[in-house]
């Protein structure tokens, strides 16, 4: 009642704020686990093709290598987020229905109060947006841990991540820049509903991300034609 209360004493656009600030504390949630599962998954694919000598049955039909890792990376950036959207908007739809449950009876519409308001369509179309330019952006990441998947011989996940950290330590010991440690962080974070996408989609920084993870897309794809089961 206190919310509803509350609610009703702000106009429309204040409305919509509120909700959309509540969808954003459903999405952090989602957006981490999501983050987590694409690691897991593009770090372990290749190898794991490898591991069950499944890799055995691929390279019998007759599909490329390039279509292999690339229908990884699809699968990762793609089908992933698309099944997460539809369990955000599933929780969306879920809270705002016990919100109206909460404010039923009372003398204020709930249609008005919390479903015309809320900024279902926008919220998702902004989602899949930052889906799409993540998948970009954090391509350096994407193409390392497959390129990690197509050739470690035993856990991925510690050529993964020790890389990365000599070459911060390395520059930490020959300057006092920190340049590549910032760079790989800025291009792993999980999904931020605040970035400017705008503003970064035609950057330097965006082109020197697309580059890089080409680079280590290419690698995968060569480590994985010259793989074999472990």
């Amino acid at each position: 009642e206190a919310m509803q209360q509350e609610l009703s004493a702000r106009d429309s656009e204040q409305r919509t704020d509120f909700l959309s600030t509540a969808f954003t504390g459903i999405d952090v949630v989602l957006s981490v686990v999501l983050w987590l599962v694409i690691l897991s998954f593009l770090l372990n694919c290749l190898f794991n093709d490898r591991r069950d000598r499944s890799i055995l049955f691929w390279k019998s039909m007759p599909i490329s290598d390039a279509t292999s890792v690339l229908a990884k990376l699809a699968t990762a950036l793609l089908a992933l987020p698309i099944v997460y959207l539809s369990a955000m908007a599933a929780l969306h739809i879920s809270w705002l229905g016990i919100f109206t449950l909460s404010i039923w009876g009372a003398d204020a519409s709930a249609w008005d109060i919390v479903w015309v308001p809320a900024p279902i369509l926008s919220h998702w179309l902004h989602y899949l947006g930052l889906v799409l330019f993540y998948g970009l952006w954090c391509l350096p990441l994407w193409g390392w841990l497959l390129a990690v998947s197509a050739y470690a011989k035993r856990t991925p996940l510690v050529s993964a991540l020790g890389v990365p950290l000599c070459l911060i330590i390395a520059e930490r010991l020959i300057s006092d820049q920190a340049y590549i440690g910032s760079w790989i962080k800025a291009h792993s974070m999980p999904m931020d509903r605040s970035t400017d996408i705008a503003a970064l989609l035609f950057s330097t920084d965006m082109l020197l991300a697309v580059l890089v993870g080409t680079l280590w897309l290419g690698m995968a794809i060569w480590l994985r034609g010259r793989a074999d089961e472990l």
